[in-house]
């Protein structure tokens, strides 16, 4: 996984998915966000409307771009009310809005900048980053082969037979029991 800074406005940078976050309660887009629905002929704040999105903690809405700017889909993500922004919340948000990119296959997941005003930016970032991280986090030590169909009409599936239970002779015998 690569992290990377870049400075552009969010029309213009390339990419899979674009994140945004948005405090509860929704009211009118501002700042980037807002330059972001006018490049979309307001078709985010008609979307987000559409979809009855309240910036609560967590929630997610994708909205396809169709190629009227560079970010290919916007994942608009809740940060819940903006007066209990914290730390916890940003990594929150940053891991629900990579978990919804994962689950959708995207690769290059970008975000909007954070609030540069806040003293806590540094806090934030590090909150950001980390909720990217355990959003992009998957457990597949015990899962079978990626691609193997499992064929349910056998009793073991189709899986491989192992010798579970039995020892086979040395020598190729019958096995032991």
């Amino acid at each position: 996984m690569e992290f990377h800074i870049v400075v552009k406005p969010l029309t213009s940078h390339a990419c899979d998915a674009l994140a945004v976050g948005l405090h509860e309660p929704l009211g009118k887009l501002d700042g980037p966000v807002a330059s972001l629905d006018r490049a979309l002929g307001r078709g985010l704040q008609q979307a987000l409307q559409e979809e009855g999105f309240t910036g609560k903690l967590g929630r997610t809405v994708v909205v396809h771009t169709h190629g009227r700017v560079k970010p290919k889909r916007i994942v608009v993500v809740g940060l819940g009310p903006e007066k209990t922004q914290s730390p916890e919340t940003v990594r929150t948000a940053a891991a629900a809005a990579v978990r919804r990119a994962v689950e959708m296959r995207l690769a290059h997941v970008a975000f909007s900048p954070l609030p540069e005003h806040d003293a806590r930016l540094r806090l934030f970032t590090q909150a950001r980053v980390e909720g990217i991280i355990l959003g992009a986090y998957r457990f597949e030590r015990y899962k079978s082969e990626p691609g193997r169909p499992i064929d349910p009409g056998r009793p073991d599936g189709g899986r491989p037979r192992t010798a579970k239970g039995c020892r086979a002779r040395a020598g190729g015998g019958p096995p032991l029991r």
